[in-house]
């Protein structure tokens, strides 16, 4: 019978020395959207030590405490965001977290300082299209539906437009988890089949719009992929030039003039993206997987290379190209190459270099 008092004596100290610790943990008070502070408050028992303050998993201060200080005020850089998160820990490994909460109505923000810059102002639904040229150089002529040529192995040129979107579905711009949905298109149209000597041709129209138009009129390939894209981690957050680590896998086919059937084409592999500033949607990505348009190498063994340069034009050459007059700032070029080889074999190897203008519709129209 003591040994079962006892027994039960034991269990109430460990409960009421465990409800102790947990009231003795930091708390934060109520920080609304447009706040410049933070404030913690910490138990007069629990206040000797360390303790951190972090914004978005980033340290914001580290300050020694003593049992007569109770209260930390933290000032920021700039006012608190929607999505914002604050956590503190103490050296003991108590610790809380609070998210910004929306201001009351009525209520002026505490501060007007500048927003803080974001590593990534991508919104939740993207599309472009893009017009351009690509040069195709140690492939097989099947790649871009050279299938008459007498040659091999000759830098060939083709006429390429198609469209980009994506969609962010899970995640949000202040995560650095986020799973993407994206699609793309590209049409292709051999040089050598443009004939400009009588101006006919709409890609000889010297109009934008009307050469687009052209190139998916008389297209002689098409490839179209579906990518989804596991971004985990950023590097350089804080930045001028931040960028997003990922994982992804490229299902897609392509389908060239006089082909039987269509070839598949996928990969997986990882890569870094550009998620901001004037460099935004540069990308480098490598990966392994299948050309099925190289027959003398069908298997998942090739090596994918593809990296693209993405930036801004200067306002003067924007204004030159005439589907984007009035609308600088969503025109953007791009320079992308695109190697597709088999490192361990003698199967042919693809090299491809893309050059032309990318045209956002969301920054045509409207974020």
């Amino acid at each position: 019978m003591k040994r079962r008092y006892f027994t039960a004596a034991a269990l109430l100290i460990l409960l009421s020395g465990a409800a102790r610790a947990r009231a003795q943990g930091p708390t934060i008070d109520p920080a609304f959207i447009g706040d410049c502070h933070v404030t913690v408050q910490v138990a007069a028992a629990g206040a000797a030590g360390r303790i951190d303050v972090s914004l978005n998993r980033h340290l914001l201060t580290r300050q020694g405490l003593d049992a007569n200080r109770r209260s930390i005020v933290v000032v920021l850089n700039g006012p608190l965001q929607d999505g914002d998160i604050v956590s503190v820990r103490l050296a003991a490994g108590a610790s809380a977290s609070a998210a910004a909460m929306p201001r009351p109505t009525a209520t002026a923000p505490e501060c007007e300082g500048p927003q803080r810059p974001t590593f990534d102002d991508r919104a939740a639904f993207e599309a472009s299209a893009y017009y351009g040229r690509s040069f195709d150089n140690f492939a097989p002529d099947s790649i871009g539906a050279y299938i008459n040529s007498s040659q091999l192995g000759d830098i060939k040129s083709r006429y390429i437009a198609g469209t980009d979107v994506q969609y962010r579905l899970l995640g949000k711009p202040t995560s650095d988890v986020q799973l993407w949905l994206s699609a793309e298109t590209l049409h292709g149209v051999r040089s050598a089949d443009v004939d400009c000597t009588n101006r006919k041709d709409g890609i000889c129209s010297g109009k934008t719009t009307d050469q687009y138009l052209a190139v998916l009129a008389g297209a002689t390939s098409l490839e179209a992929f579906f990518d989804p894209r596991l971004e985990l981690f950023t590097l350089q957050r804080s930045s001028d030039f931040p960028v997003k680590g990922y994982l992804t896998a490229r299902f897609g086919f392509v389908d060239v003039e006089g082909a039987p059937k269509v070839s598949r084409d996928d990969h997986v592999g990882g890569g870094l993206l550009a998620p901001t500033g004037p460099f935004s949607g540069s990308s480098a990505e490598i990966g392994f997987g299948r050309t099925a348009l190289f027959d003398s190498s069908p298997g998942w063994h090739r090596m994918k290379i593809d990296a693209t340069l993405m930036f801004d034009l200067m306002p003067g050459l924007a204004d030159r190209v005439n589907v984007f007059k009035r609308m600088g700032g969503a025109t953007r070029g791009f320079v992308e190459i695109y190697i597709d080889r088999n490192p361990g074999g003698s199967a042919p190897d693809s090299v491809q270099t893309f050059v032309g203008v990318s045209f956002d519709f969301r920054s045509a129209f409207g974020k």
